[in-house]
């Protein structure tokens, strides 16, 4: 399915390396689609663009560590 081929992938490589410099295209160059194909699958499976999503991940990451 697209989630499993393009999503899933996505959100692992987020997940590992949200503290790097990620930026949508080069999220989309590790699954060989263009960043406005990723969007598309992004709001239509999460409902936000993939830099709604790496920016409120690293949001709730930062306010987590804050918290312990």
């Amino acid at each position: 399915s697209l989630w499993e081929k393009y999503v899933e992938p996505v959100l692992r490589l987020i997940e590992t390396h949200y503290m790097e410099d990620l930026t949508a295209e080069k999220l989309c160059r590790q699954v060989y689609v263009s960043p406005q194909y990723l969007s598309r699958l992004f709001v239509r499976y999460l409902g936000c663009s993939v830099y709604e999503y790496l920016t409120n991940y690293r949001i709730t990451k930062a306010y987590n560590r804050h918290r312990v």
